[in-house]
């Protein structure tokens, strides 16, 4: 038995430690769990059992512990100038009640199966399960590194679990230098004083789990230092879809394509495409000991996952001779973007930071031609506009022919006998305010991008749509009622659209001074300068019960100083209840209305499900009674870094809890509001945000057809820019008027 072995035994109780020693099979002891007044449990390479009858005691924990290190902030300690690590379970006194002592082993040559990507000198990113090696590979390539490669290099050691407990670090990792890290949530800092202090080539970092260590890698690795670390994930799909870490492959946004671009593309006009270069060149997922899948060009790999394309990794094994062996196999991850992105893969990735990206070919979707009768329209203009982009548009003289009429805001306003005659007969009326080629252009291009989402729509949602139609014949017919099958609330909106016109429901979320409130004022006040009759809601208000429960929130009931997290969620709740019975219903039935809202039920599972801490299960079923089936056909998320929220707020001196919106209809009553709220949600702690902005995060990333992100750090008119263009590529109707057309 090695002595480093040995030395973890001896801090075990006798009787444990001799029934240990009795094994054949002891060099394999991988870890022993000890748990008050439970059996302790040995666990081996091949089996797990329990070591002794007799019960743990507080007597023998106690000695456990006086023979190790002090358990640090992650109730971690360890033994001098060994690999073992030891972590403390506590109960809520903070008494240590229970142990794992894990066996940590310098194990050379393990990376014999990944050395040449790692002295190939690019960044290294290692995923994969506990206990899968990760450390121990991480060790060995420190040490290979520093020793073979002759490099200077830097291992940010958080848990002391790669070079060992004690200031001398353990010699498994060779010549190489440990930095440890004071507290686990300084980690980043560390890194990043280990680049402008030392100056190191590698910096060997284990478990980046943060979003503060993933913009403390970027930083590094924008330096030209070699990165090799590992992970929170076990393959690279779970990586993408996770938004804390994803910035480490590229990171995923979404992307507003210019009309001419989605034509060619043939997708809607928002497509979900990498953000930036990956942190990391190479990313390994370790499926075992001798069993790794390796992707040599992250870049490469992301966007073709964004695309639906089948990915190729490599597969390398090594036998019992030590012999490598590589292959290739096709996997396919459609499934992983089933709902993550509305375009049907065919587009390919922006040609960002000037690297030239492969294109697939693209098949065009053919569209069905529209009829126009032009009625006061220049029609040299017309056809110029048609014939520049292609657009399949037919110009017409008789209205029995035509799908459209088009004509200008003078002859609308006349009323003329032939509008009359082309409204009498169900034709569509475009009116243009000004007869001029940039007016009509605007209007075939939003025309054309009508054309293309219908023909999208015909494939991508055709079931759910003429499931909807037959429904509504059999409705029709006289049934009282028929049952369609669950969708998206942007499949739902497009199938109402299909039997008969909707409201549009657009809401706004987002954390503390994330600008959301400026925003839906900004959209709201827009559209209404295009003639579209906007209800403006928010919460909670918009209501008289919604202002009480305002009011409750804010002061509390006559002597309760304290309302529980239950009490906030059924309150919220009532109040969105309210809301949705005698305001968003009733609307929803006008096809010429908007309903922009300033939060809805988004908010309530980000900030009493991941702020508070609440069951997500409870909580979904009591949105489901309180919304009534009412959800938003498109949601604008403002991302914002919760520290730059909370510093917004601060300069402005605006003392808002529950959100910062004004309510054009209630000015008086909103400002007041405003005026007197505190801090129920912006005096909690930093954490208490980030949780809330991870679980908008992560909404989006559950619904993507219905959420659009926006990177709330951008300048003020650059953010409505974005919702305007938004708002036009998604919905049509909207684009068709306030391009210059009205119907």
């Amino acid at each position: 038995m090695d002595a480093d072995l040995e030395s973890l035994i001896d801090t075990l109780p006798m009787h444990i430690r001799d029934l240990l020693l009795e094994r054949d099979d002891v060099n394999e002891l991988l870890e022993v769990v000890l748990d008050l007044g439970r059996e302790p449990e040995a666990r081996f390479l091949s089996e797990s059992l329990v070591v002794s009858s007799t019960e743990i005691t507080e007597a023998e924990i106690d000695h456990v512990i006086e023979k190790v290190s002090l358990f640090g902030e992650d109730n971690r300690a360890g033994i001098e100038r060994t690999l073992h690590r030891i972590s403390a379970m506590r109960n809520r006194s903070g008494k240590v009640v229970g142990l794992t002592l894990r066996v940590g082993r310098a194990v050379y040559g393990t990376i014999r199966i990944i050395e040449d990507l790692v002295l190939s000198g690019r960044s290294v990113l290692l995923l994969g399960k506990p206990g899968v090696g990760k450390t121990t590979m991480l060790r060995e390539i420190a040490r290979v590194l520093a020793d073979d490669a002759q490099k200077r290099v830097i291992i940010v050691d958080t848990s002391n679990e790669i070079a060992g407990d004690g200031d001398i670090p353990h010699p498994g990792i060779g010549r190489a230098r440990r930095m440890q890290v004071r507290l686990p949530a300084l980690q980043h800092a560390v890194m990043i004083e280990a680049v402008e202090n030392h100056m190191p080539e590698v910096i060997v970092i284990d478990e980046i789990g943060t979003e503060a260590d993933a913009d403390a890698a970027r930083t590094i690795a924008e330096r030209g230092v070699q990165l090799v670390a590992t992970a929170h994930g076990n393959t690279l799909d779970n990586l993408i879809m996770n938004p804390t870490l994803s910035d480490l492959v590229g990171g995923v946004e979404a992307v507003t394509l210019g009309d001419i671009e989605a034509r060619r593309r043939g997708t809607q006009k928002t497509v979900r495409e990498r953000r930036a270069p990956p942190t990391f060149d190479i990313l390994v997922e370790i499926q075992g000991w001798n069993e790794v899948v390796v992707h040599e060009d992250v870049s490469d790999v992301v966007d073709r996952m964004l695309r639906g394309n089948p990915i190729s990794p490599q597969l390398r094994t090594m036998d019992e001779l030590g012999r490598l062996q590589r292959s290739h196999a096709e996997t396919k991850v459609a499934s992983l973007f089933n709902g993550l992105d509305r375009s049907d893969r065919r587009d390919t990735p922006r040609r960002a930071w000037g690297v030239p990206m492969p294109e697939d070919p693209v098949e065009s979707i053919p569209m069905k031609s529209v009829s126009i009768l032009p009625y006061g329209i220049n029609k040299g203009k017309l056809m110029q506009a048609v014939q520049g982009i292609n657009a399949p548009v037919e110009l017409v003289a008789d209205l029995g022919k035509a799908d459209m009429l088009l004509t200008t805001k003078n002859y609308y306003r006349r009323s003329t006998q032939a509008l009359q005659i082309a409204e009498q007969r169900g034709k569509p009326v475009y009116v243009l305010r000004k007869n001029t080629l940039a007016q009509i252009q605007q209007f075939v291009q939003a025309l054309v991008r009508k054309q293309s989402q219908d023909a999208h729509l015909e494939g991508e949602h055709a079931d759910a749509i003429d499931e909807a139609e037959r429904a509504a014949s059999r409705l029709e017919e006289g049934e009282m009622q028929v049952k369609l099958s669950p969708q998206a609330a942007y499949v739902r909106h497009l199938q109402h659209k299909a039997v008969g016109d909707m409201a549009v429901f657009i809401s706004f979320e987002g954390g503390e001074g994330s600008g959301k409130s400026t925003q839906s004022e900004i959209l709201t006040n827009r559209l209404r300068d295009c003639g579209f009759a906007v209800e403006f809601v928010h919460e909670p208000g918009s209501t008289e019960l919604g202002w009480q429960v305002r009011d409750i929130l804010k002061r509390g009931l006559p002597g309760e100083s304290v309302i529980s997290d239950q009490a906030e969620l059924l309150l919220f709740s009532a109040a969105r209840a309210e809301l949705v019975f005698k305001a968003l219903k009733p609307l929803q039935t006008q096809p010429d209305a908007v309903i922009v809202a300033d939060r809805y039920v988004d908010s309530t599972t980000a900030y009493q499900g991941y702020g508070r801490g609440m069951p997500l299960e409870q909580i979904k079923v009591v949105n489901v009674l309180a919304t009534q089936g009412v959800m938003p056909d498109l949601t604008f998320l403002l991302d914002l870094p919760p520290v730059n929220g909370l510093t917004r707020i601060g300069d402005l001196q605006l003392g808002f809890q529950m959100d910062d919106s004004v309510l054009h209809q209630n000015a008086g009553r909103a400002d007041d509001a405003r005026a007197q709220e505190g801090a129920r949600f912006e005096d909690e702690p930093l954490e208490f945000h980030e949780r809330v902005r991870r679980g908008y995060r992560e909404l989006a990333a559950s619904e993507p057809d219905r959420f659009c992100v926006i990177d709330a750090t951008l300048p003020e008119r650059r953010v409505s820019e974005l919702i305007w263009e938004e708002v036009c590529g998604r919905f049509p109707e909207i684009a068709a008027v306030t391009e210059g057309a009205k119907r």
